[in-house]
């Protein structure tokens, strides 16, 4: 059996398989993500190269439904290009790394216009290749201070000062050194302060 991966080190996209009565949910992860998964899953994708990836399994932990199941979704899981033929629209990826700026990965050979979508349809990419199932989360509580009145307290004195360290770091890569917007229209200024 032959199975692609993305880039050499993950799956094309985010999936739900199963078998039995074991269901599986597997999200493509970045390059260093590593493994979280089942053990099973873990020695299938050292097996086949997959480096980067994290799955949860629900419902039965019976060994066999859980390898039936991951290879099955292996085996379903489509390129993006396949992905874009499909729909008929472009495959656009937004990466934080890029400032969320959105980057064309697939094109198909002819794109349906904005009256040819129906209402209806599924555009979102996560939901269409989840076919519409959502993971269960566990609810987050809130830290044990964080219901404390002393901690409404703190966070109004801290906000003034919340932004700071990111802003420097920031001035730090863009510029060169912390400045001001007004450091080029008063560079008097800055003489004094090095005197």
């Amino acid at each position: 059996m032959n199975f692609e991966t993305y880039n050499g080190h993950t799956v094309f996209h985010d999936f739900f398989t199963a078998f039995g009565k074991t269901k599986i949910y597997v999200q493509k992860k970045n390059e260093g993500y590593g493994l979280v998964c089942h053990r099973a899953i873990r020695e299938i994708c050292q097996a086949i190269g997959i480096k980067d990836l994290r799955a949860k399994v629900e419902g039965s932990n019976n060994l066999q439904h859980i390898v039936k199941a991951f290879f099955i979704g292996l085996l379903q899981q489509r390129t993006h290009q396949q992905l874009a033929e499909e729909k008929k629209l472009h495959l656009v990826e937004f990466r934080q790394e890029n400032s969320l700026y959105p980057t064309v990965v697939a094109s198909p050979s002819y794109v349906r216009t904005k009256d040819e979508i129906p209402k209806d349809e599924t555009l979102d990419f996560i939901n269409y290749v989840m076919n519409d199932r959502v993971i269960l989360k566990r609810k987050k509580f809130p830290r044990f201070y964080e219901t404390m009145p002393h901690y409404e307290i703190y966070l109004k004195k801290y906000e003034k000062y919340r932004n700071h360290e990111r802003i420097r770091l920031n001035l730090k890569t863009e510029y060169g050194e912390v400045k001001s917007f007004l450091t080029d229209k008063y560079p008097e200024e800055k003489k004094d302060e090095e005197a």
